[in-house]
């Protein structure tokens, strides 16, 4: 039996419970990049009509809650701790906000999680602690909606015992782990994926990234598993069949490391209603009529 055989047939359950929703995405992103989608044949037609009242409304919307994002501000509770607040809120604003920039700054990921909940319903986020350089504090990571897998049956990331996240990683990278601890049969892994995987299939990349990037870009990366649990981390190689890391929580709790920005939720589906969802019917209606 393959050493990695229960976590794939765990992760198989929870993935196949998305297809449907997962079904939708490619539509959604031909949307953003002004595309027209024909039911029919399954292809893009070559009448490139399109109304962008929806996109820039969805922009346009996102811009205005970036303008009016809400601070965080250490308060005290006495004067006796004034000092205290002072230096809390100087590493806030000084230290934690400008080197909390994994994928992009702070902001950017914001306005990033915001815009990908009015398109697809729901945006999660990884949040962790990163040791990089003189950094060591809070961070978070904008999951690519193909990419994180809530447990299947949960309509909310609040509810699940367990969550996943696939990653592709360059060998290099994965071989810069074997430094850190927790971290173990990195060797064996890379002397059975050598040549690496193509990452091409419409379920692990989106379709801007299928039309856009090159054939190299998509190929010789390896593909890694996460299973957050409330209790322990995993992550491991499915084309390996070898689990890399095993390790207890590091945050010390009891709660996945899994936040969400939802657009509306809904109470029996888990992605939320998104405004591409609501007003879709609509631009389809108008964009006909000037054609």
């Amino acid at each position: 039996m393959a050493k990695t055989s229960k976590l794939l047939t765990k992760y198989q359950n929870d993935f196949d419970a998305l297809k449907d929703v997962r079904d939708t995405w490619d539509k959604r992103e031909q949307f953003v990049i002004g595309e027209i989608y024909d039911s029919v044949s399954q292809t893009t037609t070559r009448s490139q009509v399109v109304d962008q009242t929806l996109l820039s409304a969805m922009i346009r919307r996102t811009n205005d809650v970036m303008a009016k994002l809400p601070t965080g501000l250490v308060r005290v509770m006495s004067k006796k701790n004034k000092g205290k607040s002072v230096i809390l809120n100087a590493i806030l604003n000084h230290y934690i906000i400008p080197n909390a920039d994994t994928q992009y700054d702070i902001y950017t990921k914001f306005w990033m999680a915001e815009f990908a909940s009015l398109l697809y319903g729901k945006q999660d986020l990884l949040v962790d602690y990163v040791v990089k350089g003189d950094y060591v504090g809070p961070d978070f990571y904008v999951i690519p909606v193909r990419n994180g897998i809530p447990e299947a049956g949960n309509i909310s990331v609040n509810d699940c015992n367990h969550y996943w996240v696939r990653s592709w990683v360059s060998k290099e990278w994965l071989g810069g782990r074997k430094k850190l601890d927790g971290w173990k049969g990195i060797d064996g892994a890379l002397e059975k994926v050598k040549k690496g995987a193509k990452v091409s299939d419409n379920d692990k990349t989106s379709y801007i990234e299928r039309k856009y990037q090159s054939e190299l870009q998509r190929t010789k990366k390896i593909e890694l598993l996460t299973l957050y649990e409330k209790d322990k981390w995993t992550t491991f190689s499915p084309a390996a069949d070898v689990v890399l890391r095993e390790i207890d929580n590091p945050h010390k709790n009891s709660e996945l490391p899994i936040v969400s920005k939802v657009n509306i939720p809904l109470i029996d589906r888990y992605q939320g209603l998104s405004e591409y969802e609501r007003f879709i019917s609509q631009q389809k209606h108008q964009t006909h009529s000037l054609t």
